[in-house]
């Protein structure tokens, strides 16, 4: 069960109470309907998942807002960027395991990546 803008802890509790053993969902979004619910709190209502579908993009819009401001008023990137490139995004993200998949498996996809 997947509820949407619940209004109290009180109705939460009450709405797992009556789904019995059918999992529920609590899907917490900052600044939304549904109180702040912790997820220790969560599992004490009776909810089997939580979710936070939005947890990284506000921290992403205010730094994307910061470093635009920066190169808007300084005509620069920030050091705060200065020698993060592409590169070290790729490998944040899982390029280096990637490459040991393709590796393992033979192929050569990613033999010049690095170069």
């Amino acid at each position: 069960m997947f509820l949407e803008a619940l209004q109290s802890k009180e109705e939460a509790k009450r709405i797992c109470d009556m789904m019995g053993d059918s999992p529920v969902l609590l899907n917490m979004v900052p600044g939304g309907t549904t109180p702040e619910i912790t997820v220790d709190e969560a599992k004490a209502l009776g909810f089997k998942n939580t979710i936070f579908p939005i947890l990284s993009l506000t921290p992403v819009m205010l730094s994307v807002q910061a470093e635009l401001g920066h190169l808007r008023t300084k005509g620069f990137v920030s050091p705060v960027n200065a020698g993060h490139g592409v590169k070290a995004l790729f490998y944040m993200c899982g390029l280096q395991e990637c490459i040991d998949f393709v590796k393992a498996a033979g192929g050569k996809a990613y033999q010049d990546v690095g170069k």
